[in-house]
């Protein structure tokens, strides 16, 4: 009976997943080119440069690495521009009205942008931000409705946050490819390139007057964030049943089920072309692809997945 109960949640936790959108596909469907969700983290050092807390770009779609590292916030800032309310609140160039947000932005783009939109949800003592992103030669964009809205991206940052979820839909993928051919194990590494593109920046410069602690930790959260942007864009390049999922420390882990050994080459040519708009062009010529082995059964190849 237990099995039985077991069996059926997870049948009942794939079919919810299957019908919640991932941010990026939401995102596409809503007609909103450039967009993000800006998380708040807790410094582990308690710094009183940051005692209240930091927001950073957790999920991103048609933003760059630099939009990415430039989103680090104070809450502060936060509680002082925006209400908590769960409404849409816009801010237009044409009103004199973007001053205050735009060094959130990479200066790639920050310039062109000519209206942004804010939308708090989850939790209205310490919400999450959508921010929608409308550029001079964008067309109108349509807002849905707040509360139907501040729902929606609730559910999908639950599922997203999810890594049982994550890893049973791995699991599922894996089962159909052992049974056709080996499992080609890789590990793809973003490290080096995003801290290349980041040291420079202006406000990493800025950084260095804050603990090393939270220095290191907001390192690690712009990292994660660039791994799931560079997750969601890779993704239909592998589909069912290769396997694509984040691991740590800027790294992906890739799993491909051919009868042949992949032309790492090839693959990494591909994979640079898809994130250029991601990392920039010269940055994501510096990805690393790395071979970690061919495996021939469904253990071993979860276990490479889950391992960090």
């Amino acid at each position: 009976m237990a099995e039985q109960t077991t069996g059926l949640l997870k049948k009942a936790q794939s079919l919810l997943a299957e019908s919640t959108p991932s941010f990026d596909v939401w995102a596409v469907r809503s007609g909103f080119k450039h967009a993000g969700i800006f998380q708040l983290h807790t410094p582990k050092s308690a710094a009183t440069e940051i005692g209240g807390g930091y927001y950073c770009m957790a999920e991103a779609v048609g933003f760059s690495v630099k939009t990415i590292a430039s989103s680090l916030s104070t809450k502060q800032f936060w509680d002082a521009t925006l209400s908590k309310a769960f409404e849409w609140q816009c801010f237009s160039k044409e009103f004199n009205e973007l001053l205050p947000f735009l060094d959130l932005f990479g200066d790639d783009i920050r310039q062109s942008i000519d209206s942004l939109y804010f939308l708090p949800f989850k939790d209205k003592t310490t919400p999450l931000f959508l921010v929608i992103a409308e550029f001079e030669d964008d067309d109108d964009i349509t807002l849905p409705d707040s509360a139907e809205c501040a729902r929606k991206l609730s559910a999908i940052v639950e599922f997203e946050n999810n890594e049982e979820k994550r890893l049973l839909e791995m699991e599922n993928r894996i089962s159909k490819g052992i049974s056709k051919s080996s499992a080609n194990l890789l590990i793809l590494s973003l490290k080096s390139c995003v801290e290349k593109t980041i040291q420079n920046m202006e406000i990493w410069r800025k950084m260095s007057k804050i603990d090393m602690v939270d220095r290191i930790e907001m390192k690690a959260h712009i990292l994660r964030a660039v791994s799931f942007c560079a997750l969601t864009l890779l993704d239909p390049m592998f589909p069912t049943p290769n396997c694509i999922h984040i691991g740590a420390n800027g790294e992906l882990k890739l799993i491909l089920f051919a009868n042949d050994e992949p032309d790492e080459e090839a693959v990494s040519f591909h994979i640079a072309h898809s994130l250029s708009s991601l990392l920039g062009e010269d940055a994501s010529k510096k990805i690393l692809l790395l071979s970690a082995g061919i495996c021939q059964n469904k253990k071993g190849a979860g276990a490479f997945l889950k391992k960090g």
